[in-house]
């Protein structure tokens, strides 16, 4: 029976080697995957660019040149209109005239042999026909396309007057490497990839850390003593989560204006998932980017997320690695006990996960209640903003490490038949 416990022990071991790397491997490759979809998305590539207003607006113009007379209605609301313009215009045209030929002997003259042949009511007899023809001028593709090129010019002066400095090198090299053919293809090939990746990667993350669980169950309840062999594969696995929560992306902070829409000539004009802000990081990638930071005090904060964080963590389980075997005399060392019997007491991890957890909660809250302020619903404007800050797997192997490692080191400060079991089949080390 202790020999099928011990080569299931080794099994759970491998398995959870061989699921820790791919943990790491596929949240390094889904973290590249992730700032790239965050880029493409970016809102200075959209709602900030002009170059995307000028091509929703120019649809819209185009839209409504060619919808201009598809139907008998507006084909008749806008003959009616030219009609009372050619009307007014007449009339103006006869008092002008009538007036300058007002003022003098001559112009008495030319106004009575104008009234004689040529009499504004017969020219407005003739409007329907000159309706019809500035219609039948204005269907001609020509003339469509004269009118395009007009406008076009119109909204190239105004855009003039904006400033865009966004520069896409990033859009190209992302396109490139996704071989994607254009931006929406790129999003959709990015979005799939990642909520793939991420689902498997939640249920890896959750095999592991059953793993371990079993292989902690199957050290302490089925055997009286924790033997040496199965302290080292209990330490081995507490390893794997740590590596894995240093290693993978510990929480996501994704904030966006998930739709900004208005009215414009009867016709849409959207933008949707505008990316604000995105960080997807790792407790390493947190420390590297505080230690690069210029200020002195940021890299102090460095400094301290490295002791408490990662170098505390590898400290105690050493300490309990040399309590455990003794090695040259560790249990009566002051420095080994006090990791081992007093800071297992509160456990610096467990202060990290707290504060995480604590810091995602207040952030998600505040985030949520500011943007309820910009969130706008009306007829013509739709504003929605989104915070889509999440947990990563990264979070939860290394609150898995903290529970699973003080276990351990409480087990090994409490359990005196543990020791005095382990005296008699280990000597201390010199």
């Amino acid at each position: 029976m202790k020999r099928l416990n011990s080569i299931l022990a080794v099994i759970i071991l491998i398995s959870s080697v061989i699921f820790g790397h791919q943990i790491i491997s596929i949240s390094i490759y889904n973290q590249t995957h992730k700032y790239d979809y965050a880029e493409i998305n970016n809102i200075k590539y959209g709602l900030l660019n002009v170059e995307e207003w000028k091509k929703q607006i120019n649809i819209i113009l185009e839209t409504e040149l060619n919808t201009l007379y598809s139907t008998k209605t507006t084909e008749y609301e806008f003959k009616k209109r030219i009609r009372v313009l050619i009307k007014t215009l007449i009339d103006k045209i006869d008092k002008h005239i009538r007036k300058n030929n007002s003022n003098s002997a001559g112009g008495w003259v030319r106004q009575s042999f104008i009234n004689i042949f040529l009499s504004p009511d017969d020219i407005k007899k003739g409007i329907p026909k000159y309706t019809n023809a500035i219609i039948h001028e204005m269907k001609k593709t020509k003339t469509r396309n004269h009118i395009k090129i007009i406008l076009n010019e119109q909204i190239e002066k105004y855009f003039e007057l904006t400033f865009d400095t966004s520069e896409k090198p990033g859009i190209d090299y992302i396109l490139h490497r996704t071989q994607s053919f254009s931006i929406d293809n790129a999003k959709a090939r990015l979005f799939n990839t990642i909520s793939v990746t991420n689902k498997l990667i939640f249920i890896e993350t959750a095999i592991l850390i059953i793993l371990t669980l079993f292989l902690f169950s199957l050290s302490f309840f089925n055997t009286g003593v924790l033997t040496p062999s199965r302290y080292v594969y209990l330490v081995i696995s507490l390893l794997i989560l740590l590596t894995v929560g240093l290693l993978t992306p510990l929480i996501d902070l994704d904030i966006k204006i998930s739709k900004f829409s208005f009215m414009l000539m009867g016709h849409t004009v959207a933008f949707r998932d505008q990316v604000i802000y995105f960080q997807s990081k790792s407790i390493i990638d947190i420390f590297i980017m505080l230690v690069k930071h210029n200020d002195t005090q940021i890299k102090l904060a460095g400094m301290l997320v490295a002791l408490f964080i990662i170098i505390l963590p590898i400290l105690k389980i050493t300490s309990s690695t040399c309590y455990y075997f003794n090695y040259r005399n560790a249990r009566n060392n002051p420095v080994i006990c006090f990791f081992i019997k007093k800071s297992g007491r509160w456990f610096i991890e467990a202060t990290m996960i707290i504060s995480t957890l604590m810091t995602y909660t207040i952030f998600n809250r505040i985030i949520s209640g500011r943007f309820n302020h910009f969130n706008a619903v009306s007829r013509d404007l739709i504003v929605a903003l989104k915070n889509d800050t999440y947990l990563q797997p990264g979070y939860y192997a290394y609150l898995a490490y903290a529970i699973f490692a003080l276990f351990l080191t409480d087990y090994l400060s409490r359990d005196r038949h543990m020791t005095s079991s382990i005296n008699n089949q280990i000597k201390p080390t010199t």
